[in-house]
């Protein structure tokens, strides 16, 4: 006897590599490296590929930061994208 069937999937385009959309950061190099490290067992990967989703979502988290920056107090954004085809909105995501 077979079970139910399995339910069709569907692509996350953008996601918080840490599984908190409401708060993706990671402190540091390391742990962005084991956040890394973790996400790759949970990822599926398949298409279509649409970047331009992504790349607006991480612009405007990046324009909303408000805090001031200087030498002492510096911060990186580190988008990653993993992909295994071809990108389906190349004209959207070069403009």
């Amino acid at each position: 006897m077979k079970g139910a069937p399995a339910a069709p999937k569907s692509a996350s385009h953008c996601f918080a590599l840490n599984g908190n959309i409401f708060d993706p950061e990671v402190a540091g190099l390391d742990a962005c490296v084991q956040t890394y490290g973790k996400s790759l067992s949970n990822a599926d990967l398949y298409g279509p590929t649409y970047f331009e989703p992504m790349l607006k979502q991480m612009n405007n988290f990046c324009a909303g930061k408000s805090e001031e920056e200087s030498q002492y107090n510096q911060k990186y954004n580190i988008m990653l994208i993993l992909t295994d085809g071809a990108v389906m909105d190349l004209e959207k995501t070069v403009d």
